[in-house]
């Protein structure tokens, strides 16, 4: 009876779940490795709007420039950018409860923007899958990964 249990189990994990097994459980080649890392890497990138980061470099330029003046104006905006991509995410998660998460990706299809999204991503996988496949002694180790996320 236990069996069946354990079957039940590995049915209701999530996707995450199911990655974070196998990458642990070592199941895979490194290069496979490699490029799942570059997935999630890409997919964590694009949390953060462009604006977001541009207004932080100002914000940095202006600290280095000891401009303080500009620094607090552009501190405003990061502020006020920030409140209207939280409210922003707000709207998306009562969307979300509304409907599928298929149906919604579907309905950006033609959006330039998720486009250069998708695209960019596949063209990174595409281009991590041809050099893995290509120098297949050139894989990164979880390890370098584990020190990115703690840096």
């Amino acid at each position: 009876m236990s069996d069946s249990n354990t079957a039940e189990s590995v049915v209701t994990l999530s996707s995450k779940a199911e990655y974070e097994n196998s990458i642990n459980l070592s199941q895979h080649v490194p290069q496979a490795k490699t490029i799942s890392e570059m997935v999630l890497d890409a997919f964590q990138s694009t949390r953060e709007s462009d604006q977001i980061r541009e207004l932080r470099a100002a914000i940095r330029q202006a600290h280095d420039s000891f401009d303080d003046d500009k620094a607090y104006e552009l501190m405003g905006k990061l502020k006020q950018l920030k409140d209207a991509e939280a409210a922003d995410i707000a709207a998306l998660e009562d969307l979300s409860s509304k409907f599928p998460i298929s149906r919604i990706l579907s309905s950006f299809k033609d959006d330039p923007a998720f486009q250069e999204i998708v695209y960019g991503l596949a063209l990174k996988v595409l281009n991590q899958t041809h050099q893995a496949i290509s120098n297949p002694s050139s894989g990164k180790s979880k390890a370098a990964r584990a020190k990115k996320e703690v840096s």
